[in-house]
């Protein structure tokens, strides 16, 4: 009899996280040995379907209606209206999202996903129970939100049903948020009820550690440390309806992730790259639309001329500038506890990366000095001119060469896909047993 597991989670799709790219091998792997695998995750769009089937696991999105509304009403203000008419749209566009913002300021811990209600999803997922009464549910952070998902949905089920909980951000002791102690308790709270109630915790090796120095650390007895899965060979499209368009007269750089004012502050990478010859170009595809937005405003109209900025695409136009692209960047965290998940990805591809890392014990570095071609940027030690030098000739040498994923696999064996798949489902299916 087919074996069922509900697994909740945001940012799965179109767009995925990391999280989501770090998951997807594990989701395909309980497919491939005949799981049959819901997904609960978040709808921030109209444009995106509620429910469709993709590598054989049934996709159930569920709207965040705060992230929808604030769409809806950036898109009013670009109507096209006389000038008197245009101005009184933004004005009203703009109260109603600060009041949109206000109502979902006080529901829950994370403001970003307090649109995403709890009470629906465990409705939804219940109604999904019904038809296909699961054996598991796995539960995915970041948000934290899908735990608390699960926690209740397992009390409302009011049977026995093992749950995991995959965990790869810390919550209550995350060193880039500032809580007052009282809230702080809270969210403790939820975080220590998580733990207690679940059957099993999935770490990454830096997470577990770090929970060894927290009052958490007491229900470790019941996690398994578990390197990132997406190190495995990418499947490019064959051909894409929008693509980022590289200058072929250069040697394209391209960074794609995430950045942050605090974690993962890309503006020494900005520097470095703006100050190269026009033959050398970064492409950032990222969360935000403009330089402006990084508050670099000095500097803004070199980084114009020097670099491209793209907003986040779908999956599919990402893996085909990863294709493209001769040199791949990453930034690094500022955190011991948080390893950027594209890392993976990157050497996957068998490109030449270049990582900037903000402190000498960057977690990411331990995994990058297993790959053959890679610079790491002390940016610590702020040596500009050293570092632009370093990255010019880099960039130089090795662009136009490429390792086959048969090479990769050489080097970094123990962090392949097929690995960390084999030994997930060897610790879930043991867990289940029990």
């Amino acid at each position: 009899m087919m074996k069922k597991v509900l697994v909740i989670m945001g940012n799965h799709s179109p767009m995925p996280s990391s999280v989501a790219n770090c998951m997807q091998p594990l989701i395909e792997r309980l497919c491939d040995e005949g799981w049959h695998v819901d997904i609960v995750t978040d709808r921030k769009s109209m444009d995106v379907a509620q429910y469709e089937q993709s590598n054989n696991a049934d996709i159930y999105r569920i709207d965040d209606s705060r992230t929808i509304a604030i769409i809806l009403l950036n898109q009013l203000k670009k109507v096209q209206l006389p000038a008197f008419l245009r101005a009184i749209v933004k004005i009203f566009a703009n109260l109603l999202k600060a009041l949109i913002y206000a109502m979902y300021h006080f529901r829950g811990m994370e403001k970003e996903f307090s649109g995403w209600n709890e009470k629906e999803i465990v409705s939804h997922c219940l109604k999904l129970d019904e038809i296909q009464h699961y054996d598991a549910i796995l539960s995915i952070s970041l948000p934290f939100k899908p735990h608390l998902i699960a926690e209740e949905l397992k009390k409302q089920m009011q049977r026995a049903i093992k749950w995991f909980v995959f965990e790869f951000d810390p919550y209550t002791f995350n060193e880039t948020t500032t809580f007052s102690k009282r809230r702080k308790a809270r969210l403790l709270e939820q975080e220590t009820s998580v733990f207690q109630n679940c059957d099993h915790l999935f770490l990454t090796p830096e997470l577990y550690k770090f929970y060894e120095k927290t009052p958490l650390k007491k229900y470790l007895d019941k996690a398994t440390a578990i390197f990132f899965a997406n190190m495995k060979e990418n499947i490019y499209p064959d051909s894409v309806t929008e693509k980022i368009e590289f200058q072929t007269s250069c040697i394209n750089a391209l960074f794609a992730g995430r950045v942050y004012e605090d974690i993962r502050n890309p503006r020494y990478t900005l520097e470095v790259f703006s100050r190269m010859d026009d033959n050398i170009r970064l492409s950032l595809l990222t969360n935000l639309d403009n330089f402006a937005d990084l508050h670099v405003q000095k500097n803004i109209d070199r980084y114009c001329e020097k670099l491209a900025i793209y907003k986040f695409q779908p999956r599919d136009v990402t893996l085909m500038a990863l294709k493209e692209a001769d040199i791949l960047v990453n930034i690094g965290n500022t955190v011991v506890s948080q390893v950027p998940g594209k890392i993976f990805e990157y050497m996957a591809t068998g490109k030449p990366i270049i990582h900037f890392a903000k402190r000498h014990d960057d977690p990411a570095i331990f995994y990058l000095n297993h790959y053959p071609m890679v610079l790491i940027v002390c940016e610590w030690e702020e040596k500009m001119e050293r570092d632009v030098l370093e990255v010019a000739q880099f960039c130089v040498e090795h662009s136009g060469k490429k390792l086959t994923y048969e090479e990769v696999c050489q080097h970094l064996q123990p962090f392949t896909s097929e690995k960390i798949a084999t030994s997930f489902m060897e610790t879930f299916c043991d867990v289940l047993r029990k």
